[in-house]
C-alpha cells in the first residue's frame, strides 16, 4: 500500500517568489519579394496562356483561322511562296450591281460594274497603286459591235470579258481579278469597326430596284459599312440632281484610303481572319485563299504613304466620256509606283 506523500513545503515569508516565465516575442513572417524579371515573367505567362486559349477556341470553332494557320505555318504569307517570286501583282477588282425582283428576290445576273479599279502591288518597293476606270467610259467590247459603256463588258461575259476589254482598249493587262458583292463588303467594313471619312454633300437616293439607299449628311464622321458602301457608290440625289462619274470615283478614293488605313491598326489584325471570312463569302475571284491571305497581310504592313489614287486620265465626248488621247490605247503607266 502506497504511503501518502507529504504536502510540499511553504516557502518562507521572506523567501522572495520565483520570476515569471519571460513571453517569447512574436514570430515574423518574412516576406519574399518577387524581382522585377519575376513579375514580367509571370505577366508575360499569363498574357501568352490568354493567346492560347483564344486561338485554340478560334481553331476549334472557325474553319476560316484552320486555313489561315496552315497559310502561316507553310509560309505562303511570303509573297515569293504565294506569287511564284514575281515582284509585283496586277488586279482587277470590280464592284457589280445586283438586280432585285419587284418581290425583293435578287436576280441572277451578271450585272453591270460601278467600280472598275485597277490595282499593283509591287511587293518589292512596298507600294500600292490604285487607277479608278470610270464605269461610263466608251469603249469597243470584244465580241459585241460598236461603242459600250465600260460597266456593261461584265453584263456581257463577267469579269473575264471585263480583263480583256481593259487590256485591249487601255493596255492594263491583269493578272487576277477579283469581283466584289457590295453585301459582303458592307459587313467586312462592319466587321473592323467601320471607317472615317469626310462626306462632303447632302446625300439622300433610294434604288428600290438596286435594293440601293443612301442617306448621310455632310461632314467628317464614322460610317458603318452599308453607309461606307453608299457613300462610294452614291451618284444622283432623290431630285435627279447629281454628281459626275468623276466626283464619285474621288469617294471611292477616300473609302479605299480610310479603308486602308484601318486595316493597318494593330487592333484590326485579330479581325483579319473574320474580315476573310466575309469577303470571301461575297468575293468572285481566280485567286486562291493563300494568294488572297498574302495580299491582306502585305496591305496591312505597307508603310504610311505607300497607296497611290489615280483616276484614268479621261475627256467628254458629247454626253460620254472617252480616254484622254484617241492616239494612246496604252496606259499602264499609270500603274507604275
Amino acid at each position: 500500500m502506497d504511503e501518502p506523500r507529504p504536502p510540499d513545503p511553504e516557502p518562507a515569508a521572506d523567501q522572495p517568489a520565483p520570476p515569471a516565465p519571460e513571453a517569447s516575442p512574436p514570430v515574423r513572417l518574412k516576406r519574399r519579394r518577387l524581382s522585377p524579371w519575376r513579375v514580367a515573367l509571370l505577366i508575360l505567362f499569363v498574357i501568352a496562356a490568354a493567346c492560347l486559349l483564344t486561338f485554340g477556341y478560334f481553331y476549334a470553332t472557325s474553319p476560316m483561322v484552320r486555313a489561315l494557320s496552315r497559310t502561316v505555318l507553310t509560309g505562303k504569307l511570303s509573297p515569293q511562296r504565294a506569287f511564284a517570286g514575281r515582284q509585283a501583282v496586277t488586279l482587277l477588282i470590280l464592284g457589280r450591281d445586283i438586280d432585285v425582283g419587284r418581290k425583293g428576290q435578287v436576280l441572277e445576273t451578271r450585272g453591270r460594274t460601278d467600280l472598275i479599279l485597277a490595282t499593283r502591288l509591287a511587293f518589292d518597293r512596298r507600294r500600292c497603286v490604285l487607277v479608278s476606270i470610270p464605269r461610263d467610259l466608251l469603249v469597243e467590247i470584244p465580241g459585241h459591235p460598236g461603242l459600250h459603256k465600260i460597266n456593261a463588258a461584265h453584263a456581257y461575259g463577267g469579269p473575264e470579258l471585263t480583263c480583256r476589254t481593259v487590256a485591249e482598249d487601255l493596255g492594263i493587262r491583269s493578272d487576277h481579278y477579283l469581283v466584289l458583292n457590295y453585301g459582303a463588303v458592307a459587313k467586312a467594313i462592319d466587321a473592323i469597326g467601320g471607317v472615317s471619312v469626310y462626306v462632303d454633300q447632302r446625300m439622300d437616293y433610294d434604288d428600290n430596284w438596286g435594293n440601293l439607299h443612301i442617306h448621310l449628311k455632310p461632314g467628317r464622321q464614322r460610317l458603318d459599312g452599308r453607309q461606307a458602301v453608299g457613300f462610294a457608290r452614291y451618284r444622283k440625289s432623290n431630285s435627279g440632281r447629281g454628281t459626275t462619274d468623276l466626283k464619285r470615283i474621288e469617294r471611292q478614293h477616300r473609302v479605299a484610303t480610310a479603308l486602308a488605313a484601318e486595316i493597318r491598326q494593330p487592333r484590326t489584325w485579330l479581325r483579319l481572319p473574320r474580315v476573310l471570312e466575309l469577303t470571301r463569302q461575297g468575293v468572285t475571284t481566280d485567286l486562291s485563299f493563300d494568294q488572297l491571305a498574302c495580299l491582306a497581310w502585305t496591305l496591312m504592313r505597307l508603310p504610311q504613304g505607300a497607296i497611290t489614287a489615280r483616276a484614268l486620265p479621261v475627256r467628254w465626248s458629247g454626253h460620254n466620256l472617252a480616254p484622254e488621247s484617241d492616239a494612246s490605247d496604252d496606259y499602264s503607266y499609270l500603274l507604275e509606283p
